[in-house]
C-alpha cells in the first residue's frame, strides 16, 4: 500500500527536545479541503502552495484529479482539476507558478501512468508523455530550466530511463548506469545531479550512488553510500553537500530508517550524519527539516503546520 500520513509531525534532523530550533517557529494550522496521502505540494511565489492529487481515502484505492491552493492568511481553497487523476507522481516548479506534474498512478494496484501535465493555481494543461508508464520516479530542475526524470518502477521492473522535459515534449536522456527506484535525485551547486539510493528490481534497497553531468549527458559514479536506503529525502545544504535523510531498507519498508548521511562533492564521499529522533520513510523533500512522513499509521491524518 502506498500510504502517507499528511504533514502530522515536525522534527529536526538530528535534533532532540521539544522546543523549536533557533531561528524557527513552527505553529499547527486548521485543517482545511480535503484529507489526502501520497499527493505533492509545491510552494509557489509569495509564499502560495500547490498541493495536487494523491488519494482521499483511506487504502488508497482510487486517486482524485482534484488540487489545492494554500495561501498564508488565507488558508486552502480549491485548485484547478487535473487532466488526470494521480498519486505518487512529482512535481517540479517550471518557473513562475507553473508546476510540472509527471507519470504516478490512478489508484492502488493500478499501472503506472505514462502523461504529465502543467498546472497552476487556475488551470492544467496536457503536457505530452514520458517514453512509458513511469512511478516511483525521481525530477529535478536542472539549471537550464529543462527537468531531469531519472529512472522510476514500471510492470514490475526499476529502470535505467532517464528523459529531460523542455518546451512542452520529453526526450531520452543518456541511461543511468544502474536501474533504480524511490531514489533522490538532488541538484548540486554546479550543475550536476546526485542521484542516490533507491532500490533495484528485487525490491533490495542499494547504497549506489552515480551523478549526472546534463551538458555532456553523461553518468559517473559517485561514492558508495554509508547505508543502503529508499524512499528517503535528498537536500541541498547551502555549503553545496547534499543530506539524504530516513527511508527504508526494501520496498515494503518493513525497517525505516532513523539514519542520515551527507554526500560531499569535493571528496565524491559519503559521511554517516546526525540521527532522527524516529525512523520514517516517505519524507519529503527540499528543506533541513523533517516534515511528516509515514512512521507506522496506516489512515490519513489531517493537520498541517506552518514554518518561518
Amino acid at each position: 500500500m502506498r500510504r502517507l500520513a499528511l504533514i502530522a509531525a515536525v522534527a529536526l534532523a538530528g535534533c532532540g527536545g521539544n522546543s523549536d530550533p533557533p531561528g524557527i517557529t513552527v505553529r499547527a494550522i486548521e485543517p482545511g479541503g480535503e484529507r489526502r496521502a501520497v499527493h505533492t505540494a509545491t510552494a509557489l511565489p509569495g509564499g502560495r502552495v500547490l498541493i495536487a492529487g494523491g488519494c482521499v481515502t483511506d487504502g488508497c484505492g482510487t486517486a482524485t484529479a482534484g488540487t489545492e491552493v494554500f495561501a498564508p492568511g488565507q488558508g486552502f481553497r480549491a485548485g484547478p482539476r487535473m487532466t488526470t487523476p494521480r498519486d505518487g507522481h512529482t512535481a517540479t516548479l517550471l518557473g513562475g507558478d507553473r508546476v510540472l506534474l509527471t507519470g504516478g498512478y490512478a489508484g492502488e494496484g493500478m499501472g503506472a501512468l505514462r502523461s504529465a501535465e502543467v498546472c497552476d493555481p487556475e488551470r492544467c494543461v496536457r503536457a505530452g508523455d514520458l517514453a512509458g508508464p513511469l512511478g516511483a520516479h525521481a525530477a529535478t530542475r536542472l539549471r537550464d530550466g529543462t527537468v531531469l526524470v531519472t529512472g522510476g518502477f514500471d510492470e514490475g521492473r526499476a529502470l535505467r530511463r532517464v528523459e529531460r522535459f523542455a518546451r512542452g515534449r520529453f526526450a531520452r536522456a543518456a541511461p543511468m548506469r544502474a536501474a533504480r527506484e524511490a531514489h533522490t535525485a538532488t541538484l548540486l551547486k554546479d550543475g550536476r545531479v546526485l542521484v542516490a539510493g533507491g532500490s533495484d528490481t528485487a525490491g533490495t534497497a542499494v547504497a549506489t550512488a552515480e551523478l549526472y553531468d546534463p551538458r555532456t549527458d553523461r553518468w559517473t559514479p559517485a561514492g558508495r553510500m554509508a547505508e543502503a536506503r529508499n524512499k528517503h529525502a535528498g537536500v541541498a545544504l547551502p555549503d553545496g553537500r547534499v543530506l539524504l535523510v530516513g527511508g527504508a531498507r526494501d520496498r515494503e519498508s518493513r525497517t525505516r530508517l532513523a539514519s542520515t548521511e551527507v554526500y560531499d562533492p569535493s571528496t565524491n564521499r559519503f559521511t554517516a550524519g546526525p540521527r532522527l529522533r524516529a525512523g520514517r520513510y516517505k519524507l519529503p523533500g527540499d528543506e533541513v527539516l523533517v516534515l511528516g512522513g509515514y512512521d507506522g499509521a496506516i489512515d490519513i491524518q489531517p493537520g498541517a503546520y506552518l514554518i518561518g
